[in-house]
């Protein structure tokens, strides 16, 4: 059975061309969604990387996004290729490669270039979930997680130094230095406290709600996944706005954090 704490199988090491290619693509992005607020959409930059709410009022012509689809697309086709030369799982980049998509009605999501969704949103908040993998680990397994992490880190910079690419190893060094620092503050907390249990974060997910009236008048209102860039046929008043915090106080306390690992209490 595959270990569900290994990530090996989605990290793939990429070249100089991917790392341009990916510069490229991002390039694009901005142009594009720099263009849109020319043509009188709002942004709203949510708090996390490349996370973004495009308010589009009615009557609103979007800029053309073919150049952005096609720096996508051989982003996505080098990614893909690397990661079946380095036996890698099938998906790679599928995240960070999507394109725009409109948010529909009901929670739907169609890509940039579909009709606009028969709505006008008033409304809309976005909320945080931490996403955890593979559920509870003792405190010897957490350790031992770091540690590989850890032994991983210094296997990418030993091959970076091999392969002369001093682009990168200043960052893998301070990226080795903070593993290391992880790892040895996991075991000195674990010194102190025993009876704790852990998680490993994966990440942070990222849902919106609307709120609006749809072309009749009737109110609407639906929750839907952020990945990327959400478009939001908006009136011209919509907010962009937290939602208010979830009390789940006594559930779980938190008691430390280390690298992505957190070490809790019930």
């Amino acid at each position: 059975m595959d270990n569900p704490l290994d990530v090996t199988p989605w990290v793939v090491e990429l070249d100089d061309d991917t790392h341009r290619a990916y510069a490229v693509m991002r390039i694009a992005e901005k142009e594009w969604l720099a263009a849109a607020q020319d043509a009188g959409c709002s942004l709203r930059a949510l708090p996390h990387d490349r996370r973004v709410v495009v308010l589009v009022p009615p009557d609103t012509a979007l800029p053309d996004h073919a150049a952005m689809a096609n720096t996508r697309a051989e982003y996505a086709d080098r990614l893909r290729q690397l990661a079946a030369e380095q036996g890698k799982k099938r998906g790679v980049g599928a995240r960070s490669a999507a394109m725009p998509h409109w948010v529909g009605g009901e929670g739907k999501q169609t890509p940039l270039g579909a009709d606009r969704p028969a709505y006008e949103a008033t409304k809309v908040t976005y909320r945080t979930q931490t996403a955890y993998r593979a559920g509870q680990l003792t405190a010897e397994q957490a350790l031992d997680y770091l540690r590989r992490r850890r032994d991983r880190q210094e296997e990418v910079l030993n091959n970076a130094v091999e392969q002369y690419r001093k682009d990168r190893i200043d960052r893998l060094e301070d990226r080795l230095e903070a593993v290391d620092q992880a790892y040895q503050a996991a075991a000195d907390f674990l010194q102190r406290n025993t009876a704790v249990n852990a998680r490993v974060v994966s990440g942070v997910a990222l849902k919106i709600t609307v709120a609006g009236r749809d072309a009749d008048g009737k109110k609407v209102g639906f929750t839907s996944s952020l990945p990327s860039i959400a478009l939001v046929p908006a009136a011209p008043d919509c907010t962009v706005e937290p939602a208010p915090t979830r009390n789940r106080a006594g559930r779980v306390k938190v008691l430390a954090r280390f690298d992505n690992v957190e070490f809790y209490t019930t």
